[in-house]
C-alpha cells in the first residue's frame, strides 16, 4: 500500500509506503503508523487529505485533515520577569 498527503491543489507534499500489503476480507487490519513533523507543511492553517491506495490502483481511500497552526499573541511592549 502507498500513502500520500495532499493540499486542496493537489500537490503532493509527502509519500510513502506502508508496511502492510495485505487484507483480508471482512477483517480490521492495522495498514501502519505514521508521524510526520509539521515544520514539513506551508506556515498557514489549511486543509488536507491523506490517501491510502493499492499501487495497480484497483482500491484507495482517502481522508480530509485541517492543520492549525497555534496563535500567538505578541505583547505591544517588551515585559521582562523576574
Amino acid at each position: 500500500m502507498l500513502w500520500e498527503i495532499t493540499d486542496m491543489k493537489g500537490k503532493v507534499l509527502h509519500k510513502g509506503v506502508a508496511a502492510q500489503n495485505f487484507f483480508g476480507q471482512g477483517k480490521l487490519t492495522k495498514a501502519d503508523s505514521l508521524t510526520l513533523s509539521l515544520a514539513g507543511f506551508p506556515k498557514e492553517a489549511a486543509q488536507y487529505n491523506f490517501r491510502l491506495y493499492f499501487e495497480d490502483k484497483s482500491y484507495s481511500n482517502h481522508w480530509d485533515f485541517y492543520i492549525f497552526l497555534p496563535r500567538v499573541k505578541k505583547l505591544s511592549t517588551p515585559m521582562a520577569f523576574m
